[in-house]
């Protein structure tokens, strides 16, 4: 066998030099800095752990003082961590560091060799070994403390960390790809990730995130749906509702799923009922329904509110609007600027805001809430919506006029007796209807 070629001296030359006598030396081939980031995680787990690496250096011929100094030539970030823990306070500039003192005849092609030769830490050992930390006791802020991370990030290791043994080796095998390891992380329940995996492992295909998302989330409620907005995450988790989360999710996806959606919709039920028991105290009856839409209320006839009249200063606010709104509308397109459209999108809101002030006045007349009533429903952004002056057919009195304008109007077809039918508003809206504007009446 033919003998290594410059094999390194069987006893290598390490001392513990201090801090202030070492430097970069410029023959370190790692000219690419680190990241802020990058830097600020190896420093904060040299602060905490020690430095667990000793550096390469050689002497440092061009020490003008006599002193012997050294330049490192592998380890340069390892030397800027340390000098900013002695900017900081943390150790002395005569901190011993540990290095491997070698010649200056091949210093460069040991920095290439130092730097090359590691291999990374495979990303699946990584979060298993965050996890192995959580397990022992630490927690989630006093791991991101002691590696430089933010704890968004220690949490999302951790849910890694915790998918089925069988998917991280699935993932170690490069079976499947980190963006479907976090699709699966989406659920801490085993059983349903390895169900998923049963049914996608022998497709012939290598599964997509979007396909275990999908497979994962067919059943939970999205947290960001009408109902679910309603009753409220929050609400949910306290009544022991099961959440999914996904800590991969960006800002503009859905990253939360509901896993019990028959707890769901009692919980909504029971805080429509809390509404609908308190209108009636006022109306004939209420009734709570989670999903209310045009046929619910096709069935009953109407009585409206007396309309407000708006007051003077409402009058000249809305005619000063108007007036402004006709002057815009006489401009060219080519006269429209960044100001003129702000100004005019202020002016109808402003609008808008008088009106609903207006219609906030109104009222029901005594006689008409005691033979109507109201249904509490969820309003597409989740928010509470109260139908109000609902009347069933039973409840129309014969005695009310169809011309009087404060009668009732029946459902279609329903004849009360004594009257002749009516033909309410109970027509299906035509599907592509668009809402109104409130500058409709303006002509603009």
């Amino acid at each position: 066998m033919e003998p290594f070629v410059n094999a390194p001296a069987s006893q290598p030359d390490l001392r513990a030099i201090p801090l202030a006598l070492l430097a970069l030396a410029p023959e370190n081939v790692r000219e690419t800095p680190p990241s802020p980031a990058d830097q600020a995680q190896l420093t904060a787990s040299i602060k905490a752990h020690g430095l667990l690496e000793n550096l390469v250096v050689r002497q440092d011929t061009a020490a003008a003082d006599g002193t012997e100094r050294f330049a490192v030539i592998a380890g340069g970030r390892r030397l800027t961590a340390l000098n900013l823990l002695a900017e900081d306070g943390v150790i002395a500039s005569t901190h011993p560091v540990p290095c491997q003192v070698v010649s200056n005849d091949n210093s460069a092609e040991l920095s290439l060799a130092e730097n090359v030769m590691r291999i990374p830490m495979h990303p699946a050992d990584q979060v298993v070994a965050f996890k192995a930390l959580a397990d022992t006791g630490s927690t989630t802020s006093a791991i991101a403390a002691r590696f430089g991370v933010t704890e968004r990030l220690v949490e999302q290791r951790l849910r890694l960390g915790n998918v089925a043994r069988h998917l991280l080796n699935a993932y170690r095998a490069d079976q499947i790809d980190l963006a479907v390891l976090k699709a699966f992380a989406i659920t801490t329940d085993h059983e349903r990730q390895l169900a998923v995996w049963n049914q996608i492992a022998h497709q012939g295909y290598r599964p997509t995130a979007w396909q275990v998302k999908r497979m994962l989330t067919e059943d939970p409620v999205p947290a960001n749906i009408s109902i679910a907005r309603f009753v409220g995450v929050e609400a949910y988790e306290s009544a022991g509702g099961a959440v999914m989360r996904d800590l991969f999710a960006d800002q503009h996806e859905n990253g939360v799923w509901l896993e019990n959606p028959t707890l769901l919709a009692e919980l909504a039920t029971a805080k429509l009922r809390t509404v609908a028991d308190e209108l009636a105290q006022r109306w004939k009856w209420a009734e709570a329904v989670l999903d209310a839409d045009w046929s619910t209320t096709a069935q009953y006839g109407h009585v409206h509110p007396v309309p407000s009249e708006p007051t003077a200063e409402e009058s000249e606010d809305m005619q000063r609007i108007e007036a402004r709104q006709f002057e815009l509308a006489e401009l060219e397109e080519d006269q429209w600027t960044e100001e003129l459209i702000e100004e005019s999108e202020v002016l109808e809101a402003r609008y808008l805001a008088i009106e609903a002030t207006i219609e906030a006045r109104a009222f029901f007349r005594p006689e008409d809430m005691s033979i109507a009533g109201c249904i509490a429903t969820i309003a597409r952004d989740g928010k509470l919506h109260v139908i109000r002056g609902l009347v069933r057919p039973d409840d129309i009195p014969a005695d009310r006029a169809a011309d009087d304008p404060a009668a009732p109007t029946p459902p279609a077809g329903a004849t009360p007796a004594g009257s002749t039918p009516v033909t309410g508003p109970a027509a299906p809206p035509p599907a592509a209807a668009a809402p109104a504007r409130a500058t409709a009446g303006l002509g603009i």
